[in-house]
């Protein structure tokens, strides 16, 4: 039977104790006596007796599982592959290597150039070395590949700028892209969707500047451009954040917030692209826009 990580460390404290256990009925518990025959059913309790344990040790040891493991092996899907025979068991992929392109100009690193607009694997460690004035967080794979092509956006960037890709599950570690952006110390710039998760940073409140679409467009073009299903489904789970920051006239987003909530607006990044939106640029910190 497969077990994923949890099921597996509550096994193992019960082997590690030695003890018999009783326990509520749940379908994994059920699953594991009915295929493993280990255990007995008591109306809604599953007992398992000492020699019980013995068979559950039994079943992992057969199983390839460990009886015991250091938690820093799960920070590595090698590691984790050595200790479980299961690399898909490791926590996240690697937490400390980020998805990266330089938009308007190339690096040095090492004596090697790194060219404009390719991606490319770094480390926290390599990005350091290049010392970039800006890093830019773009949340959508595509345009984050495509950026060069997008003028609007490249017009807002520093030279020495460098883009990261937010990462997506099993492709570079969204919390890993966190933490580099968490620990930088230059400008940190967003650019997501335009929609009420977007404009509210929602789960990226370290960014001290946010790239959006400059509200000089005709009602027209909010209208080709926008989702308003998108809209609605988002409502729902940011409509008090959206409203609050609306009516904060001292946070440079307000005027943007309000123009979501009147005109029902949802922009996704790959529209913006498609479309050649014109941007700008607000700086949260001061309420600065660069146009």
């Amino acid at each position: 039977m497969k077990l994923n990580l949890s099921q597996i460390k509550t096994l193992q404290q019960w082997v590690q104790k030695g003890i018999p256990v009783t326990k509520a009925r749940s379908k994994w518990l059920e699953d594991f006596h009915v295929e493993e025959s280990i255990g007995s059913i008591r109306g809604n309790k599953i007992v398992f007796s000492y020699e019980d344990t013995l068979k559950v040790k039994a079943f992992l040891l057969h199983s390839h599982y460990p009886l015991s493991y250091d938690s820093e092996v799960l920070k590595s899907r090698i590691d984790t592959s050595a200790v479980f025979k299961n690399e898909k068991l490791a926590n996240a992929v690697t937490r400390e290597r980020l998805f990266v392109i330089f938009p308007k100009r190339g690096f040095r690193l090492d004596g090697e150039f790194l060219p404009v607009g390719r991606a490319m694997d770094f480390t926290f460690d390599e990005l350091n070395l290049l010392a970039p004035s800006q890093i830019v967080l773009i949340e959508n794979l595509e345009v984050f590949l495509k950026a060069g092509q997008y003028k609007p956006l490249l017009d807002l960037l520093n030279e020495d700028s460098i883009l990261i890709y937010r990462g997506s599950k099993g492709f570079y570690s969204p919390k890993g892209t966190v933490e580099y952006f968490q620990s930088f110390a230059e400008e940190r710039v967003g650019f997501f969707d335009f929609d009420p998760a977007g404009i509210c940073l929602t789960g990226h409140n370290f960014i001290d500047s946010i790239i959006l679409p400059d509200l000089d467009l005709t009602g027209l073009e909010w209208k080709d451009c926008s989702s308003e299903e998108l809209f609605e489904k988002q409502l729902h789970s940011h409509d008090g954040r959206l409203r609050k920051l609306a009516s904060n006239s001292g946070d440079a987003r307000a005027v943007h917030a309000m123009n979501l909530l009147n005109k029902h607006i949802a922009i996704t990044q790959e529209r913006m692209f498609s479309a050649k939106l014109s941007l700008i640029k607000i700086n949260l910190k001061l309420g600065a826009i660069l146009c």
